[in-house]
């Protein structure tokens, strides 16, 4: 600053942004049954951010995420079920924008299953939902089903796959992104719906001692 009537200069600092983070979590893990065929994980997460991006453009976010998983296995089968939860509340200051409470809920199932002459068959059906916007296209709910075949020759070192992603064609190549600058819409040059097929040789060397 220039003061023109006694001709000095001043100068001082001044914060125009910063960006502060804090997390803390937790995760616990067991195998129970006659046999451990039993397993159970969790995960608990809470995490605060305080977003300044110069002047009026704050934004304080707070945070929890639970995420849980149980587990079934028996010789070549294994059938698990899993369920998860996100949600946040973003605080703008000086009314930037208005403060919202998105969520994200995620619960399904999987399996696998390895079969006679070297068969395998695996797959996973979730389903995603997301709401808490104030816009109605951010909220929806969607179904997703992914799955595999493969089959496995010569002692196991030449295999043929087919994946298939998103055989019911929920998923959307749209993202969208919330934080303390801006709100933004991105869409993906990609199919998020696919069959994709496979062919992978093993190579092993043993060496002689």
């Amino acid at each position: 600053m220039i003061d023109m009537i006694n001709g000095y200069r001043s100068f001082y600092p001044t914060n125009l942004g910063y960006n502060f983070n804090a997390n803390i979590s937790y995760k616990f893990f067991i195998r129970f049954g006659h046999q451990q065929q039993f397993d159970i994980s969790n995960a608990t997460g809470f995490h605060y951010s305080s977003n300044n991006g110069g002047y009026v453009k704050r934004m304080d976010q707070i945070n929890g995420r639970e995420e849980l998983k149980l587990n079934w296995r028996k010789s070549k089968y294994r059938i698990g079920v899993f369920a998860d939860a996100d949600a946040s509340r973003y605080l703008y200051s000086n009314n930037t924008y208005d403060n919202i409470t998105p969520y994200k809920i995620r619960y399904g199932a999987n399996a696998a299953l390895n079969l006679p002459c070297n068969w395998s068959v695996s797959t996973d059906l979730s389903m995603y939902t997301r709401g808490g916007y104030n816009v109605d296209e951010l909220n929806r709910t969607d179904v997703v089903w992914n799955a595999r075949v493969s089959k496995s020759i010569m002692n196991g070192r030449l295999m043929f796959a087919v994946d298939g992603y998103d055989l019911l064609n929920q998923l959307s190549n749209i993202e969208y992104v919330v934080d303390g600058q801006i709100r933004s819409e991105t869409a993906n040059n990609v199919i998020p719906s696919y069959v994709l097929f496979h062919i992978s040789w093993r190579f092993n060397k043993n060496l002689k001692k």
